[in-house]
């Protein structure tokens, strides 16, 4: 049998109003769909890659340059510019939405662009991952071993084939399974993965026809989960069918493509899929390493699926990578939602075991298995094997442990299954928790006398693996989310930095920019050993808010100069400044003095400076109109003054009512904006904006006998926000009446 080392690379270049709606996407309306299961959003790349289709000789980059025309929104808030956007959606169930674009190039500028738009807001193209073969027939020992072995002349028959390493008897589940097999109930496995050669013996009664899926770009339909090409899926399903009894069940999801090539996202997808569909356990053999320059939060959107699943009650095993580096460098083994499995094997006397020379290492490995020269199904006619080694193959060893633990106890979740694994773990390297062996590997050889086992056990905690804030919830203490549900011992919580967090009791409080851990203890009783559970609480800097007293002010040429003030409400502590634009109506001093230089309308902005906790926030405009002095009074004649004066003075200082807009009628460009006129209104303004907060928005003044105007020169396809208000001038003094309330109208 030819050996086979699988690796994986990743190949680099993640409701504030409700959906559905429009968006304006350069000169394109276009409609933001909702797509409420992962098979819609499976079936919006399968058509995104029509074109692709009918090409002959569709190579890897090519569907990586597809992958690439998409990019991730991690919000619900309705888009006002998508900057090129053909298609706008929606995903329900992770919250998030999804632009295609018609090239990479202008996916990666929209990126930029709403960035810019919307900080604080996690926005990425998405990121294609690729299968290979990276080792394929080439182990430089055991070619080596091979090489030795054809050049002894003395021997008759030179043995060139790769001796298989028995991992399933190694860990006890061959005595298990024969015990296991009158037990009751069922199991699920999901192999998120390559698919599975469906017609392979070992699969007949094994494979969950019913629910597996192809969430893959380049097929649909009945049985497209099929494996015909990479053989990967096929070789990791075969390790779990041949280590539990038929209660066990494979569900193939398949998120690499017939060029083995998939995306972040699909592969999101299919943690997803697999827990809405019921899967006990998942298997993820894949992976990529974390490179400089990847975005930390670029790990959110996965992160958040491995939350689900931990709710759902769904356990995820993952590969720790064979990059024979740290563990956290790849990813999702590097998650703290998910159980990282390195790769073991035995030594050449066979009496004690080595960590593999690929496998990942480091202080998130939480388990090995065997994972060197492993036997199992490949694609091919009939009962076609291969020997094949990596994380991959150690990772199903440690799935189809976790099937058995769901057999017994259906209702444990990831955190308890942990704690069995913990119970039946054989200590490997350094004693407890290690860099090159986590807790070792799992002996289920007694787990079926699991109920008569009277040693002592680990306790499971069940919390949040990561807890995000910022520095606005400074003053805001929380309680994590705990349940303890295998254990009786006292919890206690400790942090690892006061700095960002520090604990009072069971209470939580952040402190400052950074990220630490919340140790959950669970003390030492007679049935159960001390065990840990650890929170990590990522600290954010904090959006300032800014209180400005007084938006509008309206100066005459001649006035004196003035200030203007602002304010940052706690916590926000970054220093205030004031700034214009370049303008010839004023200048502006950074703490707010104001020298009026000429006529016009312009606008003054407040400014919160970052600091070390907070991001720089830029106040809603402060618009400052000066005009020319007003024209001298001629003073009224004596009989004006005694027969008038009563009943003019009474009208001058009457308040001036709230505006009421009629109508709003959009027209090409325009709009048309009518009003309910009021006797004692001098002029009105009407301003518009297309935010809805009325930032940047432009004012025009008409007479008082006009009750309509038509604004134009407008753009095209947008929504525009509009008030009107009244205005009475005595003399000197102007008085205004109340905005009216806001209309919203979108141009035609």
């Amino acid at each position: 049998m030819r050996r086979r080392f699988l690796a994986f690379v990743c190949c680099f270049g993640m409701l504030a109003s409700l959906l559905p709606c429009s968006v304006k996407a350069n000169g394109r309306t276009t409609n933001v769909n909702l797509l409420e299961t992962p098979e819609e959003v499976a079936e919006v790349f399968y058509r995104q890659n029509a074109s692709l289709r009918k090409s002959k000789g569709v190579t890897a980059q090519d569907q990586q340059n597809e992958i690439r025309k998409r990019v991730i929104v991690e919000s619900a808030q309705t888009l006002e510019n998508t900057y090129g956007a053909v298609k706008t959606y929606y995903y329900t169930v992770g919250g998030y939405q999804i632009l295609l674009y018609d090239s990479a190039d202008q996916a990666e500028l929209a990126v930029t662009n709403l960035k810019k738009d919307y900080p604080g807001v996690h926005i990425f193209q998405d990121i294609p991952v690729t299968l290979e073969e990276a080792a394929r027939d080439g182990d430089a020992d055991v070619q080596a071993e091979i090489q030795d072995a054809a050049e002894k002349e003395d021997e008759s028959e030179t043995e060139t084939e790769i001796q298989a390493f028995d991992g399933i008897h190694m860990m006890g589940m061959d005595k298990l399974k024969e015990d296991a097999k009158d037990w009751s109930g069922d199991a699920t496995v999901a192999v998120i993965d390559s698919g599975i050669d469906e017609d392979h013996p070992w699969f007949t009664t094994r494979l969950d026809r019913k629910n597996s899926v192809n969430l893959a770009a380049d097929g649909l339909g009945k049985d497209a989960y099929n494996d015909p090409n990479q053989g990967h899926g096929t070789h990791v399903a075969g390790i779990v069918t041949q280590a539990t009894p038929v209660q066990v069940k494979i569900m193939a999801v398949r998120v690499f493509d017939l060029t083995g090539s998939a995306s972040y996202t699909t592969i999101t997808l299919g943690v997803d899929y697999a827990v809405q569909h019921n899967a006990d356990v998942i298997n993820m053999s894949l992976g990529f390493e974390i490179l400089p320059g990847f975005e930390s939060d670029d790990t959110d959107l996965m992160d958040e699926a491995f939350a689900r699943a931990l709710k759902a009650g769904t356990t995820v095993c993952v590969a720790s990578g064979n990059e024979y580096t740290d563990t956290a460098r790849s990813y999702p083994a590097s998650s703290r939602w998910t159980i990282a499995v390195g790769s073991l094997e035995p030594v050449k006397d066979g009496n004690s075991y080595i960590r593999s020379d690929f496998s990942n290492n480091g202080t998130l490995l939480d388990f090995a298995a065997p994972g060197r020269n492993i036997f199992s199904a490949w694609i091919g006619e009939g009962e076609t094997t291969e020997i094949a080694s990596g994380t991959s193959m150690a990772t199903p060893h440690l799935a189809a442990a976790a099937a058995y633990v769901k057999l017994k106890h259906p209702d444990y979740n990831q955190r308890e299954v942990y704690s069995v694994f913990r119970d039946y773990a054989v200590d490997l390297g350094e004693p407890g928790k290690d860099t090159e062996f986590g807790y070792g590997y799992v002996d289920f050889t007694n787990y079926a006398a699991e109920d008569q086992n009277t040693a002592k056990k680990y306790q499971a905690i069940t919390a949040p693996a990561q807890i995000n804030k910022t520095m606005n919830d400074l003053d805001k203490p929380f309680t994590i989310d705990i349940e303890f549900s295998r254990g009786n011992g006292t919890l206690s919580f400790a942090s690892t930095d006061e700095k960002v967090a520090k604990v009072n009791g069971s209470q939580v409080q952040v402190t400052g920019v950074g990220s630490c851990e919340i140790v959950i203890t669970a003390s030492e009783t007679d049935q159960y050993y001390q065990t840990e559970e650890r929170v990590r609480i990522r600290v954010e800097k904090g959006q300032q808010t800014i209180t400005v007293p007084v938006t509008e002010y309206h100066k005459y040429l001649s006035d004196k100069n003035f200030k203007v003030t602002a304010s940052i409400e706690k916590p926000g502590d970054g220093k205030l400044v004031f700034l214009a634009n370049e303008n010839d109506v004023l200048e502006v001093t950074e703490d707010g003095y104001v020298t009026i230089l000429g006529t016009g309308t312009t606008q003054i902005y407040a400014v919160a400076k970052a600091s070390d906790n907070f991001v720089r926030q830029v106040s809603d405009a402060i618009t400052v109109t000066v005009e020319e002095d007003p024209k001298p009074q001629p003073k009224p004649d004596d009989d004006q003054n005694q027969n008038g004066s009563g009943d003019q003075n009474q009208q001058n200082t009457a308040s001036v009512k709230k505006a009421v807009i009629r109508k709003v009628q959009p027209k090409k460009a325009q709009v048309k904006v009518t009003w309910k006129k009021q006797a004692a209104a001098g002029s009105y303004e009407i301003r518009y904006a297309l935010k809805k907060n009325m930032k940047n928005a432009k004012t025009v003044k008409v007479n008082g006998k006009k009750s309509s105007i038509t604004i134009k020169k407008l753009k095209s396809g947008k929504r525009y926000y509009i008030q009107v208000r009244a205005v009475k001038k005595n003399g000197t003094a102007v008085k205004k009446g109340a905005w009216s309330t806001k209309k919203s109208v979108r141009v035609k």
